[in-house]
């Protein structure tokens, strides 16, 4: 009786069988546990688009703001002649704190794109806590691969709102405590490496005069400077002297 010959392996089979096991092996390799502690790098700097931008309020109607209506402040004038300071006397409101700090919300980010991102920061961060603001901007530092991000803290109660502690031009809003210095910024420094962030150490100090900057359109700087004036009317804010 002639003996079985023995089969010849399948090679193909063989060659997907080793296909298989090694992206197996690949994805235990690399996958983190649950436990695993954080690598310490966060998310690549925000670029337009990027930045969760919360829908736009619906409108609210408010016929005592006249022309201070920063939902609906019509043409406006000349921009040679747009006013920089403001009388807070001037600045009257129907609308609650949270009407205001919504709307404020969404203005600063979404007008908080820059058009030079090596020149001016970007807003990727606004929150509002009743009468508690804090906004971040991320501000790439020259032609590299280090990023700074700028934390601004404060209360609204701390604003001063006499005439020209809060101004408004181009694309920039200044705000003063002139009172103390009330603002905490913080600044914290990041290296880019792989599309991600690692931190690169920070700083904090207290300030009297602190900036939101904004795009250049839609008189927008002016239409913030009358909401946080609005705000920190409602929050306790006084003038300056």
């Amino acid at each position: 009786m002639t003996p079985a010959q023995p089969r010849k392996p399948n090679i193909g089979l063989i060659l997907i069988a080793v296909v298989i096991g090694a992206a197996i092996l690949s994805n235990l390799y690399n996958k983190k546990p649950a436990d695993a502690p954080d690598s310490g790098t966060s998310p690549a700097p925000a670029r337009t688009g990027s930045v969760r931008i919360p829908p736009q309020p619906p409108p609210t109607a408010d016929p005592t703001a006249r022309s201070h209506d920063w939902e609906n402040p019509g043409p406006g004038p000349d921009p040679r002649f747009e006013e920089q300071s403001f009388h807070a006397n001037d600045i009257t409101s129907s609308r609650t704190l949270d009407q205001t700090t919504k709307w404020l919300r969404w203005a600063v980010l979404q007008y908080g794109e820059p058009q030079d991102s090596l020149a001016h920061p970007q807003t990727i961060d606004v929150t509002f806590n009743g009468c508690s603001l804090q906004w971040t901007e991320r501000k790439q530092i020259g032609d590299t691969n280090r990023y700074m991000d700028t934390i601004t803290a404060m209360k609204l109660a701390d604003l001063d709102i006499g005439y020209g502690d809060i101004m408004a031009s181009g694309g920039q809003v200044t705000l003063q405590t002139g009172r103390a210095p009330n603002a905490i910024v913080t600044e914290k420094f990041y290296v880019q490496t792989n599309g991600e962030l690692t931190p690169d150490g920070e700083r904090s100090s207290p300030e009297g005069i602190t900036y939101i900057n904004l795009a250049s359109r839609d008189r927008i700087a002016q239409r913030v400077a009358w909401a946080l004036i609005h705000a920190g009317q409602l929050c306790g804010a006084t003038g300056s002297q």
